[in-house]
């Protein structure tokens, strides 16, 4: 679902957003999460956040996954 809302022309940023603060109220969903992501796009999740977005919703989002 973190896939879909950056697939294609240009960023869903409300859904983005939505998707992983929900994920982040679980410490051990997001590192499922992470884990998943690396394993299905062999990429972590916060470098393709990186190259998806920019400004305060980067560090944002950066910050978020990183915890």
């Amino acid at each position: 679902m973190l896939e879909a809302t950056m697939a294609g022309a240009g960023t869903k940023d409300v859904a983005l957003v939505r998707r992983l603060v929900m994920i982040h109220w679980s410490r051990d969903r997001m590192n499922q999460c992470k884990a998943a992501y690396r394993h299905f796009y062999k990429r972590d999740l916060a470098d393709r956040l990186r190259g998806e977005t920019s400004g305060d919703l980067e560090r944002l989002l950066v910050a978020i996954v990183s915890v």
